[in-house]
């Protein structure tokens, strides 16, 4: 990323120094214009040779002014490029960084890392799962998960196992905030769409 702004800080500053220069020539010339044309007021035994180096000098303005305009245009096209591409940068970077390392569903904004409704998830998990209060501390819950048009959803399947019989794998834990309050849950939200497709036998 900083590679990206110092980039963009060298072709303004290349861009202001072309300006500057440009602007300064283009001043001189219409000062010398301006110079020539009062001579050729005053002087009319030389009013053919002024005319001539006249000419040549509007021409070698309108030269630099289309250089200028072509070099402004070209600066700025390249300025605009490297801008977009560095909003599609940031925008890659936070949507890894505010999905794939955040701790829990509620820290996660994107609403394509975890369904948006919680309800079905919720639902889901009650139907498969019933805890001991006395004995089990923690349990994983494996959810299945489809992309659906661009959104990822729970499938039809949630498995349910204790912590010392979860598979080696990447897991999703599910912890009771309290034992009175066995329904209420941290869910993971670091378990990436797919990973539980193969079928896990549940806690009976």
């Amino acid at each position: 990323m900083e590679g990206i702004y110092r980039l963009i800080d060298t072709l303004k500053l290349t861009f202001n120094a072309e300006i500057t220069k440009y602007s300064t020539e283009i001043r001189q010339l219409k000062e010398e214009v301006e110079r020539l044309q009062r001579a050729l007021e005053q002087k009319d035994v030389h009013c053919r040779h002024i005319a001539t180096v006249l000419k040549s000098k509007n021409a070698e303005w309108k030269r630099i002014k289309e250089t200028l305009t072509s070099s402004r245009q070209r600066s700025r096209q390249e300025i605009e490029s490297v801008e977009i591409n560095k909003d599609t940068i940031n925008a890659s970077y936070v949507t890894y960084d505010s999905c794939d390392t955040c701790d829990t569903y509620d820290a996660c904004d994107d609403s394509t890392q975890l369904p948006s409704h919680l309800d079905t998830l919720v639902s889901l998990i009650s139907d498969d799962s019933e805890f001991d209060e006395e004995d089990t501390e923690e349990v994983i819950i494996c959810v299945d998960t489809e992309k659906e048009n661009g959104d990822i959803k729970p499938a039809a399947s949630v498995s349910v196992f204790e912590d010392h019989k979860m598979p080696q794998k990447r897991k999703t834990t599910r912890s009771p905030q309290t034992t009175e309050q066995a329904d209420s849950f941290h869910i993971s939200a670091n378990t990436p769409p797919g990973f539980w497709d193969t079928a896990f036998t549940p806690r009976q």
